[in-house]
């Protein structure tokens, strides 16, 4: 008598499932994170000695930091970045935004208004709610017979002030995430 065994082919299958994680690079040390409409943005506040080189000084320093002068893109962040000067220093801090070209040399008027005279420098900041002025400001008035197209910021909010002030000792730089 011959047995025969008899075999019954089997497949085998094998499932492999891939899980990606993405985790989120937290900004470089000493710099806070907010998110904006246009994506994680960065600030860090610096103080320095009366920057003899104005306003074109601090855009060049926060270049340094692979960074540009800031926009504020509503209270929250104004509060925070006011919050991390006055543990730094007082005074006032240059932020990013110019007075628009067609409202220079003009006072507050129908078409230049405190919400639409100026704009955000720095491609993240959007919308005008970072607009937070002091009282009576914008203004443009004559600072040293100069125009008033740009801005700084204290413990008491926004103002427009000339470009070549020499008293501000602070800057708000950003850059994205």
């Amino acid at each position: 008598m011959v047995c025969q065994a008899t075999t019954t082919p089997t497949t085998t299958t094998t499932t492999t499932m891939t899980t990606t994680t993405t985790t989120e690079m937290p900004c470089p040390t000493d710099w806070e994170k907010f998110e904006r409409p246009s994506g994680p943005w960065c600030v860090k506040l610096f103080v320095g000695l009366y920057l003899q080189g104005n306003r074109n000084e601090a855009s060049a320093r926060c270049a340094t930091e692979g960074a540009v002068l800031s926009g504020v893109q509503n209270k929250a962040e104004l509060n925070a970045m006011i919050s991390q000067f006055t543990r730094l220093g007082n005074g006032y801090f240059w932020v990013g935004a110019m007075r628009k070209t067609s409202c220079l040399m003009s006072q507050l008027t129908a078409t230049c208004t405190a919400l639409n005279s100026f704009e955000w420098t720095d491609g993240s900041t959007t919308g005008t709610d970072g607009f937070i002025w002091k009282a009576g400001d914008p203004n443009n008035y004559q600072y040293n017979l100069y125009d008033e197209p740009c801005v700084a910021a204290d413990v008491n909010l926004m103002e427009d002030i000339a470009c070549t002030r020499t008293d501000v000792t602070g800057y708000a730089c950003g850059k994205p995430l």
